[in-house]
């Protein structure tokens, strides 16, 4: 039989009659309709690990409930996770680029040498993640050019190297992640010791550091598309 879409009543009366959940009226359609049937109900019916229904659910109210304190936290989250990143880009390119020539080719030659300090296939391992650090940096310049960014075009119609400062105007929080992978050990000291993250004794590496990226920039992605975050589904890292 084929399937076919249902209207937000009928997805009400399938609700009740299959999920045991009390939903009826007016209001509650419109509850339905701000959440969402897939986004808001399912998304929060179901908790991250386990494919069943929260233990107590009987109630749509209790749904909805879910969802505002979801939305809530992304409230509170989205300004800190903005001031994050910026004050993250700030500190990585001051101390990448402080007393030297501060266009990306100089600091890639210069500064993303975190390489050297490995060995066997742990260095084989950096030395790839430097390089595609280099061809992720070289798309987002071209798609930044081809997108009319005007401080990237100024740079690529001169001839000139894109400095550093540039470039983190348009890389992703991703990259930034990628990019202190692959900086080397001092200058990740230096801005993970500003932050108050770095104890040498246990993170010889200064590894808190582009870990933290990481888990905020997913945190940071979930909130800026309104996905799911009050039981960090969103986590990959």
């Amino acid at each position: 039989m084929e399937k076919r879409g249902k209207s937000f009543d009928s997805l009400m009366r399938h609700i009740r009659n299959s999920h045991n959940i009390e939903i009826r009226g007016s209001e509650d359609k419109k509850k339905l309709v701000n959440i969402g049937y897939y986004h808001g109900y399912k998304g929060y019916k179901f908790n991250k690990d386990v494919a069943h229904p929260f233990i107590g659910i009987h109630n749509f109210e209790q749904i909805v409930a879910i969802a505002n304190f979801d939305q809530q936290m992304k409230t509170i989250f989205y300004p800190i996770t903005m001031k994050f990143e910026t004050i993250i880009k700030n500190l990585i390119v001051n101390y990448s680029v402080l007393g030297i020539d501060p266009s990306f080719d100089n600091v890639y030659r210069q500064k993303l040498t975190f390489y050297r300090s490995q060995r066997g296939r742990r260095r084989t391992k950096s030395i790839n993640k430097r390089l595609r650090l280099k061809k992720d940096f070289d798309s987002e310049i071209a798609y930044a050019y081809a997108s009319n960014n005007i401080v990237i075009k100024h740079y690529i119609e001169e001839n000139k190297s894109v400095p550093l400062w540039a470039l983190f105007e348009v890389i992703s929080l991703g990259n930034v992640g990628n990019y202190v992978a692959c900086l080397n050990r001092e200058d990740k000291e230096k801005v993970a010791d500003f932050l108050n993250l770095y104890n040498s004794q246990y993170d010889e590496n200064v590894k808190i550091l582009e870990q933290s990226i990481f888990l905020i920039k997913d945190l940071r992605n979930a909130v800026a598309h309104n996905h799911i975050i009050f039981d960090c589904r969103f986590r990959k890292a």
